[in-house]
């Protein structure tokens, strides 16, 4: 009988210590479900924004000024781009809700921070007002 309550103290810490790593890495639940996290390419937003077609369904890392909103989720070139709503001058952040509410995407709001995903060129996020979308992101951090 003790050896039943053992395995229900075990089992208990294991699902604990599960959730409290599932909430930092943005939904993916194991190693199995989450993206390659190799040979990612590191480029400017410029660069991104200026040649889709370079970058098109290739594993980015890309930097600017995020903002984590429902309908509005976008890293823009700078501060004053998100400022002024010049948002061809953002790439949408694919995420989902839950993942939008994610301590890693809580900590970049209104920051300078990365986006480490899978560039697509032909999503534009929401009403089509952005220069393509950053999808499957594996990472989410500010630079400072």
């Amino acid at each position: 009988m003790k050896a039943i309550g053992w395995i229900l103290v075990l089992a208990a810490f294991a699902c604990s210590c599960n959730q409290s790593q599932k909430a930092d890495n943005l939904g993916f639940e194991n190693q199995a479900t989450a993206p390659d996290t190799t040979n990612y390419e590191e480029i400017s937003m410029i660069s991104l924004i200026a040649n889709p077609d370079r970058y098109n369904g290739k594993r980015v890392i890309v930097s600017g000024f995020l903002h984590i909103e429902f309908e509005s989720n976008m890293i823009y070139l700078n501060e004053t781009d998100f400022k002024n709503n010049l948002t061809k001058n953002a790439i949408w952040i694919g995420i989902t809700r839950e993942q939008m509410e994610s301590p890693m995407m809580l900590r970049c709001q209104n920051k300078y921070g990365f986006v480490k995903g899978i560039f697509d060129m032909n999503d534009k996020g929401h009403y089509e007002m952005n220069s393509g979308a950053m999808t499957k992101i594996i990472k989410a951090a500010p630079l400072r």
